[in-house]
């Protein structure tokens, strides 16, 4: 399901229009995700972020990491993942990493995707590397899951 801007305009009257306090909005803009089939999700346990699909998950995020916390870290990644999905030629070999000597970076082609902190990588009892691989893996498995629902068509 797409929102058109008919529905876009409405789902922000009913979300923003009597001011909800910001929890009650949250709640909306979830169900509004949940009836338009955006995925994937975010769970949140305890103080650690989680990205969700169907039938896998991301190792959780622990780490605040540039004022950002776990939470808005995951969901950041969740859009950026969720973008990808409208690309016309998404190509699991397009996942890279980038090391900055403290950090590590997973970029889709040259979009950020999320940015792995030492602490995240304690936090599940993995090296930083080891972490960052484990994330390849299931992203690269995640998008050749898209690529093949995606209709291929032919030149004639």
């Amino acid at each position: 399901m797409c929102f058109s801007f008919r529905t876009w305009k409405s789902f922000l009257s009913l979300a923003f229009a009597d001011h909800p306090e910001s929890s009650e909005r949250i709640t909306l803009i979830k169900g509004y995700m949940k009836t338009a089939d955006i995925h994937p999700l975010v769970v949140q346990k305890d103080k650690a972020a989680q990205v969700v699909n169907e039938d896998w998950s991301l190792p959780p995020l622990y780490a605040t990491y540039k004022g950002y916390k776990p939470l808005y870290r995951a969901e950041f990644m969740a859009g950026s993942l969720y973008l990808l999905t409208k690309l016309p030629n998404l190509d699991s070999d397009w996942f890279v990493t980038q090391n900055d000597g403290t950090f590590l970076t997973i970029l889709y082609d040259d979009r950020e995707i999320i940015t792995l902190t030492p602490q995240d990588a304690l936090s599940n009892n993995m090296t930083l590397d080891d972490l960052s691989n484990a994330y390849i893996i299931k992203l690269k498995t995640w998008a050749d899951s898209i690529k093949a629902k995606k209709p291929q068509f032919r030149s004639i």
